[in-house]
């Protein structure tokens, strides 16, 4: 099954929690898909399982990519991190709430215009009042009908709840969305036919426009409360409508969230894909990953050294360290790129070779006692078990000392010892690592640490803040 970063945070204790999606989860499910069952599995669950219907999303992202719905791209495969996708294109939809354009100053302009003549026909203070209250039930049942659409939108976009990931993942027609049995209408696709009140194309600016609207009356109206009706409502001994407004204004608030997630999503997927949030995705994705192989092989570079103190196998250190469920992926990813013929072990030949082609200085008769010191079953290989125990002797080892492991990583980077690590340098390991990587997918991971400048360099300080940033260490 594919590593997806919510589940990570489910399964595991951390990682990200994709956008809109906040069910709770069972033990079985966590064990089901771990042994890879839940992908041929008949879906029996309750309509509310949103792990469920999140892997069922996912996998309908992944298929639709590279079946013609939408933009096709044939890199995304099974091992696309779709939280982090949506992660990043919620970005670009709170941006886009943020700038507020002139659209919507005209939508709060006519607000207020409505509201002024609605005061103008009250009666009295306490019409006044009557009508203040109505038009904060007015703001809630704004933002319960936007999440109403959005919330049938999402079904519509969605594999059903009946499906499973194996027919999901094979196009079965019992997987298809409802949006697609929609019929074809010139100059509208089936996905925008779902934006409400005929706004098709312009749907997603639509709900924009109307949410920017929403939020910004909230804050008028919030002003409005506490300046302009509460000594009104003293003077007219209705203070109970005080509460009534606030909670009416924090309901309003409340539901911002859940709008902007589904929001995201309903414009992010179908025919809504974003083929530049994408690329960016995968960027970091390798980035991380890269980073992730320098660390866990600078962790190997001083455990070697210390390996290289020990003196037989009766100097081997004993106390052994628990990994948690990220350490052991790591390792995990590490062993992987020791093990050449995927026999599931490691031996003196396949130690030599990568370390020697990352330009570690090793003979091979001290591969061959390294992997002696490691070979606890005395078979002549070291298996992933075996691996991890050298890995993780104690609490000083670098699988745990973050501060330890920049240490380690910075200097297998800093090839001339100049207290910092160019462009150069960075590049030139990087397209070491056996994990297929061109110059040009190298340069466009390596924006986000160096920018434009190609002779930026950065240093040791500058380094463990981008790990940490990255949460890497």
């Amino acid at each position: 099954m594919p590593r997806d970063e919510y589940l990570e945070w489910r399964y595991n204790g951390g990682g990200r929690i994709p956008v809109g999606f906040e069910g709770v989860l069972q033990k079985e499910d966590a064990l089901a898909l771990e042994d890879g069952d839940a992908l041929n599995a008949v879906a029996d669950r309750p309509d509310d399982d949103e792990l469920h219907k999140y892997m069922l999303l996912r996998a309908r992202f992944i298929w639709g990519f590279n079946n013609g719905e939408g933009r096709k791209n044939s890199s995304v495969d099974l091992t696309f991190d779709f939280g982090r996708y949506l992660e990043n294109c919620m970005g670009e939809t709170l941006t886009a709430l943020v700038i507020v354009h002139e659209v919507t100053w005209l939508f709060v302009l006519v607000s207020m215009i409505v509201a002024y003549g609605l005061f103008g026909l009250a009666k009295g203070s306490t019409g006044v009042l009557y009508v203040f209250v109505l038009f904060g039930f007015v703001l809630v049942a704004a933002m319960l009908w936007i999440l109403f659409h959005l919330n049938y939108m999402y079904r519509n976009l969605s594999p059903p709840a009946t499906s499973n990931l194996k027919q999901v993942l094979t196009g079965h027609h019992n997987s298809t969305p409802a949006y697609e049995k929609l019929p074809m209408e010139k100059n509208l696709s089936k996905h925008d036919r779902l934006f409400p009140l005929g706004t098709g194309r312009y749907g997603p600016d639509f709900f924009a426009h109307f949410l920017r609207t929403t939020l910004l009356i909230a804050a008028i109206y919030l002003v409005g409360i506490t300046v302009v009706f509460l000594p009104i409502m003293i003077e007219t001994h209705l203070e109970v409508f005080f509460p009534i407004c606030i909670t009416l204004v924090m309901v309003t608030c409340a539901l911002i969230w859940p709008i902007i997630g589904r929001l995201t999503i309903v414009t992010s997927v179908g025919l809504h894909k974003r083929p530049d949030m994408v690329e960016q995705t995968m960027r970091e994705v390798q980035l991380e990953r890269s980073i992730k192989t320098i660390k866990i092989l600078a962790a190997i570079q001083s455990q070697m050294r210390r390996l290289k103190k020990i003196q037989g196998g009766g100097a081997r250190p004993t106390k052994e360290l628990n990994l948690n469920p990220k350490q052991r992926r790591d390792l995990q990813d590490a062993f992987v790129l020791f093990d050449e013929d995927k026999s599931g072990t490691i031996d003196a030949g396949e130690l030599y070779n990568l370390l020697k082609s990352l330009g570690q200085q090793i003979e091979p008769a001290e591969a061959e006692r390294l992997i002696l010191e490691m070979d606890t079953g005395n078979d002549g290989h070291v298996n992933f078990d075996e691996f991890c125990a050298v890995m993780a002797v104690d609490d000083d080892a670098p699988v745990s000392n973050p501060k330890h492991l920049a240490d380690e990583m910075f200097q297998m980077l800093d090839k001339d010892n100049s207290g910092a690590i160019t462009l150069r340098e960075f590049r030139d390991f990087l397209q070491q690592l056996p994990i297929n990587l061109n110059e040009d997918d190298v340069d466009s991971m390596l924006h986000d640490i160096f920018g434009d400048d190609d002779d930026a360099s950065i240093t040791l300080m500058e380094f463990e803040h981008f790990l940490t940033r990255k949460e890497l260490n």
